[in-house]
């Protein structure tokens, strides 16, 4: 993951918030991509995939997905 001066550690992780569920997805930092804008992204059905999992699956589920950066000091 990337890393700033201040040593600070940064992953990211999909949480998916149904009316039942609480799930909350890692990305790999393989996913992770910067396009040409240097905006972060993080193609969503690769991380599904890597979690058995798949649009159809979540389609009666989900109410929100939301992707998270989560910081931690090193």
């Amino acid at each position: 993951m990337e890393a700033d001066v201040l040593g600070v550690r940064n992953s990211y992780a999909y949480i998916l918030e149904g009316k039942n569920i609480f799930n909350t997805l890692p990305v790999d930092e393989d996913d992770l991509i910067e396009n040409a804008d240097g905006i972060l992204d993080c193609p969503f059905d690769g991380v599904l995939r890597k979690h058995k999992l798949s649009l159809r699956d979540l389609n009666d589920l989900i109410c929100q997905i939301k992707l998270y950066k989560i910081s931690s000091s090193m």
